[in-house]
């Protein structure tokens, strides 16, 4: 029973039979979490406001390249907007 269950986590053999036995090969599919998630609205509204980047990316401890990755990804309307009189 045993070897039963490892030869179904863990089937030997080439990539090509592993597919065909129906393993999923490689990472998994999506675009995972992100540490920066929870706080979206708190960035935007930062974001709007005329706050740089760097000091956003320290305030919620991620690198500069994160935070532009995230709002890459996640497409955020963060264009600081023009109030008109």
């Amino acid at each position: 029973m045993k070897k039963a269950v490892e030869a179904i986590l863990k089937p030997s053999g080439s990539p090509a039979a592993r597919r065909a036995a129906g393993v999923n090969l490689g990472r998994k599919k999506g675009s995972g979490k992100s540490r920066l998630d929870p706080y979206k609205e708190e960035i935007v509204a930062l974001l709007r406001s005329s706050s740089l980047k760097n000091f956003v990316a320290k305030r919620y401890t991620v690198s500069e390249p994160a935070l532009y990755n995230s709002i890459e990804k996640h497409p955020l309307d963060v264009e600081p907007r023009l109030e008109r009189e």
